[in-house]
């Protein structure tokens, strides 16, 4: 088993560009669900969503952790973004 030596929180498309970057045949079937699941479902691109991750935190005093789940999320509305309640 790996040592965790620094966790934080990924966007979709942080995740996506991690497992991109691997071959899909070397991936377990967890890594390939997952690279499944952030390639239909990742909304931006890796730049924007760190970007938007980074403003969110400082302009908006969020956790990381809400700033991930609304980078994912992508609400076009203020009631969109409320009806996911933290």
């Amino acid at each position: 088993m790996e040592e965790v030596v620094k966790k934080r929180m990924l966007s979709l498309s942080e995740v996506k560009e991690i497992l991109s970057k691997r071959d899909i045949e070397s991936m377990d079937q967890i890594q390939r669900w997952t690279h499944d699941y952030v390639s239909k479902f990742s909304k931006i691109d890796v730049k924007a969503s760190k970007k938007m991750k980074q403003e969110l935190m400082k302009q908006c005093d969020l956790t990381e952790e809400e700033a991930v789940e609304i980078v994912n999320i992508l609400p076009k509305s203020l009631p969109e973004l409320r009806s996911f309640t933290f």
